[in-house]
């Protein structure tokens, strides 16, 4: 048994990783900047598929000899391809978009945390009272709304003329069943 082939197995092989990889980083830079900003952005989860498919792919090509660079750059060229295809018809179609992307959830209204969307949705107190003070505030009653985005994201709507719902607010599903503002 050769006990430092898994450390060195020769040169052949480390050329062709270091090949591999100097040529698949600008390939794969390339070919993000072809998809274009929303392969990099904040994710929903079909983005963080194709990331992670990504990954798994060029490291496959770095690593496994039978895996060509060419082989990798066509995977990674469907999978950004088949992305931008989806985000493309999902800004034409609501009902495609709402098939990918799930809708935002209600967590907190009027300075009422609610308890059983924060259980849904595994976000805790903690989590919330993070948020609130990232929006620069201190207390969940200065909140109109704490909202958890399509993308993990939480998203904080101050209580006040601001925090009155409007048409950002228009795809919470739980506010259309929550009481009317209150007549100003």
């Amino acid at each position: 048994m050769d006990w430092g082939a898994p450390f060195f197995d020769g040169w052949q092989s480390a050329y062709n990783t270091a090949v591999t990889a100097a040529i698949m980083y600008p390939l794969l830079v390339l070919l993000i900047r072809l998809a274009g900003k929303r392969s990099v952005s904040k994710m929903n989860n079909f983005d963080w598929i194709v990331t992670v498919a990504v990954g798994s792919l060029i490291a496959s090509a770095i690593g496994f000899a039978d895996v060509t660079v060419a082989d990798t750059v066509l995977a990674i060229a469907v999978l950004l391809g088949v992305q931008w295809g989806l985000t493309y018809w999902m800004s034409r179609s609501e009902r495609i978009s709402g098939m990918m992307v799930s809708t935002p959830t209600l967590l907190v209204h009027r300075g009422e945390m609610r308890d059983a969307a924060m259980a849904r949705e595994r976000i805790s107190r903690a989590e919330i009272f993070s948020a609130i003070r990232a929006a620069g505030l201190s207390d969940p009653a200065d909140c109109y709304a704490v909202v958890l985005e399509s993308n993990a994201e939480l998203t904080v709507v101050p209580s006040g003329e601001a925090g009155r719902p409007g048409a950002a607010m228009a795809d919470i599903p739980a506010l259309e069943r929550l009481t009317p503002d209150p007549p100003s």
